[in-house]
């Protein structure tokens, strides 16, 4: 089977691991997270049959997956790299005299350029995303989901505008629990981000649930 094709080198960068996990619910206080993210609501529930200690194991990796980014976008840039000295190369052929280059073969490699540049312009987009964008807009909010059993979203307070709801304590604790940084307020950002990246890559745009709060 051939290698997945992927996106200026940066294919889902959340995708594309498959870590064989080894449960662990001492590697961070997981019932703290849920306890910020229920914050007293009793609409909000844990979903029957979670594993916790997957569940902590899961979490755990933000870390990972935030200090392996830079690796990821160098491996991109240089995936691009190559694939412009390739064309180059080829453009070379293409500028050789008729006598040496056939016309119809000259064409035939136009016309690869031509597709090879169509599916680059296709697939690309100037701003892939930073890290905190992917753990949040794509990792954990499919782990909240699945785990609440509600869609992650945000809400906005109707004096302060500011994001708030289950999904945004969520982010903020586990953040706080693996020794990461991130502000409320960023999360619709991260959501957003991630919505038009999926956009680009599948053609389809998720929506996030928005509710607003008086008072």
């Amino acid at each position: 089977m051939g290698k997945k094709r992927e996106v200026k080198g940066l294919k889902p960068w959340i995708e594309t691991f498959s870590p064989r996990p080894r449960p662990n619910v001492s590697l961070l206080d997981v019932e703290g997270i849920i306890n910020k993210t229920i914050n007293g609501s009793k609409k909000l529930k844990v979903r029957q049959g979670t594993d916790l200690a997957m569940l902590a194991y899961e979490l755990h990796r933000c870390r990972f997956y935030y200090y392996t980014w830079d690796h990821f976008k160098k491996r991109a840039a240089k995936a691009e790299k190559v694939a412009e000295e390739q064309k180059a190369a080829i453009m070379a052929v293409i500028n050789l005299p008729d006598e040496i280059v056939t016309m119809e073969l000259k064409q035939l490699l136009r016309g690869a350029i031509s597709n090879a540049d169509k599916k680059t312009k296709e697939q690309d987009f100037s701003n892939p995303g930073s890290a905190m964008e992917w753990i949040v807009g794509k990792y954990l909010s499919a782990i909240f989901e699945r785990t609440f059993e509600r869609e992650a979203g945000f809400s906005h307070h109707g004096t302060t505008r500011e994001a708030t709801g289950p999904f945004v304590r969520f982010v903020v604790a586990t953040m706080a629990a693996t020794g990461l940084r991130y502000k409320a307020a960023s999360v619709k950002t991260a959501l957003d981000r991630i919505a038009e990246i999926e956009e680009i890559l599948h053609g389809s745009r998720p929506n996030h649930r928005v509710t607003h709060v008086t008072g």
